[in-house]
């Protein structure tokens, strides 16, 4: 025991002791000789620690007391061996190493001078992300990095040293040197280019706005992201470079960023241009662009009536021309014409030529549809954008929209129509109520469909209306009889229940449904009728009569309910449903 206190002693432990005691087998000793050595903090003893045997000893807890000891120390040769330990697998080394190394730059920084900088340059090359940054930092503080130096450090192979010196102009906020970062944003490194870009947004410099609009149309929805954020902070100059960007370049990719971009800025100037590509062929540049305009709201109204005008010029003459002429030259100049007018009436025809297959008619016939498609999208766009904004102001022009040659406006124009009245609380007033009812002579049953949809928001019954309603429930396409089924009982039309009590044994089930959802909402009034339908031979229309009278909870229909049950006694589907009606009514 006395030779084991001897060994970790050393009150006067001269340097050959120490370095004796360093060497011994047992790991106790070595710690006790470090922590030694620390306490003193001998300059003649720091290269005693710096040895590779400690460096790599198998043993943590003296590689964690060689940290604590060089941090006591100080120094660039300590530092040296901090980095080193920084990469240590044990976990406890690792944090000592890096918060040892946090002192001594801060120690460092104190100091200054080119000594310092060369210290922290090699800094950036640790793996830690922390340490790398502190570093950045520290050599922000001193500012000893010249024009020569900075670039030199930019072409450096090492990627950590071009991230960091990135990093260093952003901090230092060197706009001149910003031109100068412009070859990095071609890196392969996500992060370097990331880095990049936020600094250039940074620094502010006009000179690298192309160099940032470029990288709009990179695939990577990050380096999109930031290159966004950056020119979001030059303001108005990235505007105004956006939007010419956008006449200049026509790729898909690209220009969804720059319109995304440009909705972002709320840029009221690229209000025509957003409208343009609101006709866009790809759909990705159509929806950005809608966004866009929603992200804009102020004074998009105004611009978008433009889409709405109606052709003076009609295309019928060109479509008879197209028909009837010989002439190879005046028949081109006819699918040319029909083109330009955009109107849909021509697309027959159009598709027609198309098919044939003859050159240069057939493509010309393509072309021309791509135009009358373009208006078309264009269109559907805006109504989109009106329902988005909610402006009560905007619904002459979606009733101007609903008179569009174009099915597919039509319908837009009504969803459109639904989402301003949910919006604006908008009432279908008699007016509007008119004017619908006018509609309902489409040939489209989609069309017809939505318009009573909406009359079936109506503020009061009229005479009309339960006329419209009543043909619509014999209509041949089932979405517009269930449709019509909705509206009665939305409107409570007791007057039409008989039809409703006939629409019970539609041959469509969703018809049946509403059907009897309709019947409940107008209420117990109808009673007498369901009671009366229990004699029907149609057993949909029993079932769901019972099922009514069973929710009024009619307990007087029981007899009645039991004699049908017995008997159709062949009948499967009055079997599946009867009896567990009659027991409904039988526990009321």
């Amino acid at each position: 025991m006395k030779a084991l206190l001897a060994r970790k002693g050393g009150v006067g432990m001269s340097a050959t002791s120490a370095e004796k005691r360093l060497k011994d087998p047992d790991v106790e000793v070595v710690r006790s000789a470090i922590h030694l050595l620390r306490k003193k903090r001998r300059p003649q003893d720091l290269p005693l620690l710096l040895t590779p045997k400690l460096l790599r000893s198998p043993d943590s807890g003296i590689r964690y007391a060689l940290v604590l000891a060089l941090d006591a120390f100080g120094g660039r040769e300590s530092i040296e061996t901090l980095v080193e330990l920084v990469s240590d697998e044990d976990w406890n080394v690792r944090t000592a190493a890096i918060s040892a190394l946090c002192s001594q730059m801060d120690a460092v920084v104190n100091k200054g001078g080119q000594e310092g900088a060369d210290i922290f340059i090699r800094l950036l090359i640790v793996q830690n992300q922390e340490i790398r940054r502190k570093a950045v930092l520290c050599l922000s503080l001193i500012g000893s990095l010249n024009r020569e130096t900075l670039l030199l450090h930019l072409a450096s192979p090492s990627r950590r040293i071009r991230l960091s010196m990135v990093e260093f102009i952003g901090m230092t906020e060197q706009v001149d040197l910003a031109p100068m970062l412009l070859p990095l944003l071609e890196e392969s490194d996500k992060e370097l280019c990331c880095t990049t870009v936020a600094t250039l947004g940074k620094l502010q410099n006009p000179h690298t706005l192309d160099g940032l609009i470029g990288k709009l149309n990179s695939a990577d929805a990050e380096i999109v992201e930031s290159a966004l954020k950056a020119l979001e902070r030059m303001g108005g100059q990235a505007c105004e470079a956006l939007l010419k960007a956008l006449y200049r370049e026509k790729g898909k990719l690209f220009r969804r960023h720059v319109i995304r971009g440009l909705g972002e800025f709320k840029m009221e100037s690229a209000i025509p241009e957003l409208i343009n590509n609101l006709g866009s062929s790809y759909y990705s540049v159509r929806l950005e662009a809608v966004n866009a305009l929603i992200a804009i709201r102020k004074g998009v109204s105004d611009k978008l009536a433009e889409l709405f005008l109606q052709n003076v010029i009609l295309p019928d003459n060109m479509i008879l021309g197209l028909r009837r002429s010989v002439s190879p030259r005046l028949r081109l100049h006819c699918i040319k014409a029909m083109g330009e007018l955009r109107d849909p009436k021509a697309i027959p025809i159009l598709v027609e030529v198309e098919r044939m297959g003859l050159l240069p008619e057939s493509d010309e016939a393509g072309k021309a549809l791509e135009k009358i498609a373009s208006s078309v999208w264009a269109k559907m766009g805006a109504l989109h954008v009106l329902s988005e904004i909610g402006n009560e102001g905007d619904l002459p022009l979606v009733l101007k929209a609903l008179s569009d040659d174009s099915d597919d406006v039509k319908l837009e124009a009504l969803y459109t129509l639904d989402r301003l009245r949910i919006r604006t609380n908008c009432l279908i007033g008699k007016h509007l109520q008119t004017f619908l009812l006018g509609k309902l002579i489409e040939k489209r049953s989609d069309i017809r469909a939505n318009i009573i949809q909406l009359l079936g928001h109506a503020p009061k019954i009229t005479a009309p209306l339960l006329a419209a309603l009543k043909k619509a429930l014999k209509d041949k396409d089932y979405d517009v009889r269930g449709q019509a089924c909705r509206a009665l009982g939305r409107l409570g039309a007791r007057p039409l229940s008989q039809d409703l009590l006939i629409a019970l044994g539609d041959p469509s089930w969703s018809v049946r449904r509403d059907a009897e959802m309709a019947l409940y909402n107008i209420g117990p009034e109808n009673v007498p009728l369901l009671i009366k339908a229990l004699g029907s031979r149609n057993d949909c229309v029993v079932i769901r009569a019972a099922k009514l009278l069973a929710a009024f909870k009619v307990k007087r229909v029981l007899p009645q309910l039991r004699k049908i049950s017995t008997g159709r006694r062949s009948d499967v589907y009055l079997n599946q449903f009867l009896p567990g009606i009659i027991r409904t009514l039988q526990a009321l």
